[in-house]
């Protein structure tokens, strides 16, 4: 595979033409924001939209959505995936594979099958875009079956794409490979001219995502419990689903005097009318992240981002710059820090711009679909 180096692209043409139209197959979770909570798909859709007309992107869904058990028809849907998923390739007579995944063991396990169909039975070009995960920051045992996998992932890959020269940097130390190109996730222009948050009144505090242990829910309750005597001064406003809801909503309870509300999963225009009433937003992940889309997204409307310095967190969000960094697993410290924030509103509102001016400068869709089109150009299509 060539040496790639994406610091110095440069635009190339690509043939606009219908009829000469590039087929990729996509991979990612429901498209559906309503019925699954993804940053992958948040990203696919993304690149769908956004794309140049010459590539034609066809989405092949994979992984389960959030409500739904993994009873008998889950296995069933398990065993026809790679038949489906050779269906898809001869039927869309697609020409390359593009390969979303996270580095945990499940969903290797899964997309390491789609990747050897792909490559070495159906002989496609695949383009392998790594979405953060545990294993990508925490290599698993030297020779065990998941580091092999891994490594066959990398180095058969005929492109392999992730989120930050961070990541690029824990490739080469974790898995002696460096041969890949860091294109941090993206989003669309959103007008803030109509936004007025005010910061003197009482904040809106905000969680959006997969309501799972790894994302710091537990620690965000704990957080909030101590901070009692100041109930009367903020609110806090859960979005999202996951395996842990109903204990994080069982735990919620029992904070008497706490001002919170939980409203299900939110997409669209209603995700960002969430957004855009928050003042807040709150990730305090303990693990497996890559460049989570509800930061950008939060950070693109002018919330003021609390997270910790997990992957390629800390490549967007600077310290009392455009936001605050916490410690891992610390609620002491996270509720220090929402402490700090509701006695300092005056210096609110500077960080929020500053958010918001980080993702118009270097998060936006524009120039991810050319960095994206120039690495389908230069690596696959020619």
């Amino acid at each position: 595979m060539q040496e790639l180096n994406n610091s110095a692209m440069i635009p190339i043409p690509i043939e606009t033409s219908t009829a000469m139209q590039y087929k990729v197959l996509i991979t990612a979770p429901s498209l559906e924001e309503k019925s699954n909570v993804s940053g992958i798909s948040t990203v696919v859709r993304n690149i769908i939209e956004f794309s140049d007309p010459s590539i034609r992107f066809i989405h092949f869904k994979v992984g389960k959505v959030d409500k739904k058990n993994r009873d008998l028809s889950w296995v069933a849907d398990q065993l026809l995936l790679v038949p489906q998923f050779i269906y898809n390739i001869l039927k869309y007579k697609v020409d390359a594979i593009h390969l979303n995944t996270g580095f945990e063991r499940a969903s290797l396990n899964r997309d390491f099958a789609l990747f050897w169909v792909a490559r070495f039975v159906m002989k496609k070009k695949v383009i392998f875009h790594a979405h953060g995960g545990y294993y990508l920051m925490n290599p698993p045992k030297r020779g065990s079956l998941l580091s092999r996998m891994i490594n066959l992932l990398l180095t058969h890959s005929n492109v392999v794409i992730v989120l930050s020269d961070l990541e690029k940097e824990q490739l080469y130390k974790n898995y002696a490979f460096n041969n890949c190109f860091a294109l941090p996730n993206a989003v669309g222009k959103r007008a803030v001219e109509h936004l007025a948050k005010d910061f003197s009144k009482p904040l809106a505090f905000c969680f959006l995502g997969r309501v799972v242990k790894s994302k710091g829910i537990f620690v965000i309750i704990e957080a909030l419990r101590s901070l009692s005597k100041y109930f009367n001064e903020f609110s806090f406003n859960l979005y999202g689903t996951g395996p842990e809801l109903q204990n994080v909503l069982n735990e919620l309870q029992t904070i008497p005097g706490l001002n919170y509300t939980y409203h299900g999963v939110v997409g669209g225009d209603k995700k960002w009318k969430a957004l855009e009433e928050s003042h807040v937003f709150l990730l305090p992940s303990l693990y497996g992240e890559g460049l989570p889309m509800a930061i950008l997204e939060s950070m693109n409307v002018q919330c003021v981002p609390v997270v910790t310095d997990d992957a390629s967190i800390g490549t967007v969000v600077k310290d009392r710059v455009n936001g605050f960094m916490v410690k891992k697993n610390d609620a002491k410290d996270l509720a220090v820090t929402l402490e700090y924030i509701l006695n300092h509103r005056d210096e609110l509102k500077p960080i929020s711009i500053k958010a918001h001016d980080t993702i118009e400068e270097k998060f936006g869709m524009e120039q991810y679909s050319a960095d994206l089109g120039n690495i389908y150009a230069v690596s696959v299509i020619y």
